[in-house]
């Protein structure tokens, strides 16, 4: 829950520890330490831990707040380097205060005594005591592990507990304790009993989520559930950490720190798309405050499958409301009655007059605009709707548009800068998760290379016939080039066909085929080098050795891992036509089967392209005999065998390719000011206009707003206002626009003096470090190198 710690499935047991207090103790603790109370024993930890005073056969009565069902016990002693841990005992559960007294008559009986009085219990057999009825459960914990866990015949109903220590594995000089674990429900539902199984050492396996097994145990940090970032979000409610105690189990995988809540590691749900899921992440996306998780969670989902999911999100308007969030900046502020509160959005005309307090973003001289807001008032309002700016620093601004201003007080001053600062970050949280989440979409959608890799990131890399190295990414490949294929033998790798890497030594950078480039979610030198492993053995296709490849699986190679080319390992393997042998351990290891690749092709997709291009190549059958056997093993580990909707692949993206450039083209032209439009969305057009059929790119920059909107964005860059990057983002831009032939654009972008303007960029001399290049690289010159570019000069100078 969100207000609150993680809510517990009423069907499945729970810890009770934190609904018990110690009532009395018979034992002290050693010499008198607090460090070894009796109360560390309810915490689900072995660390602190009880150490008793001198003897044996002490007895603990807890009490709860309300009346529990108990359907496990389970009891650990400390770890290794503690001399006397707990070797046996005897529980009892009462509605009233158990007898202690009554209960020291079982200290001389032996264990098959003790046994049988607990089977009497369950027989129905009354007590001999008034006070105090028949045991519930005797223990006995291993003398190697020093743990137990008892899974009651009967679930026994109570408000009570005594616990007797009888003995230890030591000398018997005292008794310590590490844990003692109460598991069952809150209320009396001894009625409602069905098998569980045991219950504190469990592991859960949720492919769809997670490739690896996923552990139970208690965690003192403030973890989360990572359920939430899958659709539908976390089955318990959980949105972020410190929402659940020491007392709320997790499911985790130590290796990747991945945790699920009770409820989502045993929802058999817990990953797929369905019109329940689409329907609360699409409403999670509306709400300001979930929609960064909301746009994780899709996120989530272009990772498996998409082509087969996506379909989904848009026909429940997921484009509908990118366009509306973009033709709306302030939607967040009408959204969320908080934020409302805390400062009045600009696009509000009426809510700030001439002689306001506002905080506005400024225009440097370099013709970049800050990201920080400054403190001004508002002196006059230009008939375009943006603001004319005294700003309390002496600096003046007569033309700052609409989204860049935030009202922070009267006009008399007032102190509501803070909450104006509030709201507008707000805002910029709502709006930058909604502009990063279309961004990724978009790369999905149109980038030949979606590997979601940037500049700066730490990858491992190799150049053909080296060994892999530690490496830092300079340059990502051109969205406008013609990359290496999967298995491309090539020794070279020309200028933006490829990553750009540093290496870790210091040697010069180089240019490097797409997949001889790795990034790994797991740290450490040990995982990569298994990855590594992983995919120089599939890469080798029936050369494979499967003892090599099953020995890397098992030391721990991340198979989420991803190559430059956006490949996972499956699809490595099935590409390079790997045996069924080394797919079937890959995916005994846990890869997703459902993984998907540029232009959102899984594993089974690229069974069916290796087999169209064997047919085409040769009339053997022997290649199709061997894709219908890797067909058959992915559908049998839950591959689709194809798309919900019944077309092809290629026929599913070029329709999603299209509703996305409908929808968002002219919102995303339109959406700011040529000065303040972010870099997300510079991107996200580079890749509508380089990647949309020239029909759809045409009609949607037809004469009217989008046209002017785009004439203004180039006439910006041309102008010199802002840095190198952007004009490298306006160089491509241009430059996929003149890739397109179609005359009206090409006398666009003439008409700007865009060409004069790349020569002059070209022409100047760096004055310092050069900068990050956005995705893609050589802008310029390839800008200046087009041969249609050139034709179309030519032609004007000769008219």
């Amino acid at each position: 829950m969100a207000d609150g710690g993680a809510a517990v499935s009423s069907t499945r047991p729970a810890l009770l520890n934190e609904h018990l207090k110690v009532h009395s103790y018979d034992g002290g603790s050693q010499r008198g330490r607090a460090q070894y109370d009796i109360r560390h024993v309810l915490t689900p930890l072995v660390d602190p831990f009880h150490s008793s005073g001198s003897g044996t056969k002490f007895n603990l009565v807890l009490e709860s707040s309300e009346d529990f069902t108990l359907t496990h016990i389970f009891v650990a002693g400390p770890g290794a380097r503690c001399s006397e841990p707990i070797r046996s005992g005897i529980i009892w559960a009462s509605d009233s205060l158990p007898s202690v007294e009554e209960s020291k008559r079982y200290d001389g009986l032996s264990e098959e005594e003790i046994q049988d009085a607990v089977k009497s219990t369950y027989a129905g057999a009354a007590s001999a005591d008034p006070n105090l009825p028949g045991p519930c459960a005797y223990f006995m914990t291993d003398a190697s592990t020093r743990e137990v866990e008892v899974e009651l015949p009967k679930w026994i109903q109570g408000k009570h507990l005594l616990v007797k220590f009888l003995d230890t594995h030591g000398r018997q000089d005292h008794v310590e304790v590490g844990m003692l674990a109460f598991v069952g429900f809150q209320g009396r539902r001894a009625a409602e009993q069905v098998p569980i199984g045991p219950w504190m050492r469990r592991s859960v396996r949720q492919p769809k989520v997670h490739p690896s097994v996923l552990k139970s145990m208690f965690s003192s940090g403030g973890w989360v559930c990572d359920g939430r970032d899958v659709p539908g979000g976390c089955r318990s409610g959980m949105t972020d950490f410190h929402q659940t105690s020491v007392y709320t189990m997790t499911f985790r995988c130590t290796t990747t720190g991945f945790d699920l809540c009770e409820a989502c590691a045993f929802d058999p749900s817990l990953g797929q798309v369905t019109e329940a899921t689409v329907k609360s992440d699409i409403e999670a996306l509306r709400d300001p405050r979930k929609t960064p998780l909301a746009c994780s969670r899709l996120r989530n989902v272009l990772r498996r499958n998409w082509l087969a999911t996506l379909p989904s999100f848009v026909d429940g308007g997921l484009f509908d409301l990118m366009a509306e969030a973009l033709k709306q900046p302030g939607l967040a502020l009408t959204l969320d009655p908080e934020i409302q509160q805390e400062g009045a959005p600009a696009e509000q005309a009426d809510s700030i007059p001439v002689g306001s307090r506002v905080e506005a973003r400024y225009l440097l001289g370099t013709g970049r605009i800050t990201s920080r807001f400054y403190a001004g008032r508002v002196v006059g309002r230009n008939d375009d709707g943006s603001y004319q700016v005294d700003y309390d620093d002496g600096d003046k601004w007569y033309n700052v548009p609409q989204e860049l201003v935030v009202r922070t007080g009267s006009a008399s001053g007032g102190s509501g800068a803070s909450g104006g600062s509030q709201a507008e970050s707000k805002k910029s949280a709502f709006q930058q998760a909604l502009r990063s989440a279309m961004l990724e979409l978009a790369q999905r959608l149109f980038s030949p290379c979606p590997a979601g890799l940037a500049v700066g990131d730490q990858v491992w890399a190799r150049k053909p016939g080296s060994k892999w190295e530690e490496a830092r990414l300079l340059a990502l490949p051109s969205p406008l080039a013609k990359l290496p294929e999967l298995g491309s033998t090539a020794e070279t790798v020309q200028e933006g066909c490829g990553y750009q890497v540093c290496w870790r030594d210091g040697r010069q950078t180089s240019w490097v085929r797409p997949s001889d480039v790795l990034k790994a979610a797991l740290a450490g030198k040990g995982a990569m080098a298994a990855t590594v492993g992983v995919f120089s053995e599939v890469a080798k296709g029936p050369a494979c050795d499967q003892a090599a490849l099953s020995r890397h699986l098992q030391r721990g190679a991340d198979l989420l891992a991803v190559d430059g080319l956006g490949y996972p390992a499956l699809l490595v393997a099935v590409a390079t036509g790997t045996s069924t042998e080394a797919l079937t351990a890959l995916l005994d290891a846990g890869i997703g089967v459902e993984a998907s690749g540029a232009a959102g092709l899984t594993a089974i997709d690229q069974a069916r392209l290796r087999a169209r291009s064997a047919a085409e190549a040769s009339a053997e059958n022997t290649a199709m005999d061997e894709t219908g056997s890797v067909e058959e093993l992915l559908v049998s580990r839950g591959a689709l065998a194809e798309l919900p909707s019944g077309l092809s692949p290629e026929e599913q993206l070029r329709r999603l390719r299209e509703s996305f450039g409908r929808r968002l083209l002219e919102p995303i032209l339109n959406s700011h000011s040529a000065s303040a439009m972010p870099t997300e969305l510079l991107e996200v057009l580079e890749l509508l206009v380089q990647g949309l059929d020239l029909k759809v790119l045409v009609e949607g920059l037809k004469p009217g707003p989008a046209l002017r909107a785009l004439s203004g964005l180039l006439q910006h860059f041309v102008g010199g206002a802002d840095g190198v990057k952007t004009a490298l983002m306006g160089c491509r831009i241009c430059r996929a626009l003149l890739a397109k032939g179609e005359e009206a654009f090409l006398s666009l972008v003439q008409s700007h003096g865009v060409l004069r303007w790349a020569r002059w960029l070209a022409s100047r001399k760096p004055t310092g470090p050069p900068p990050s290049p956005p995705r893609g690289s050589g802008g310029i010159s390839s800008l200046l190198s087009a041969h249609q570019q050139q034709q179309h000069q030519q032609h004007c100078q000769h008219q």
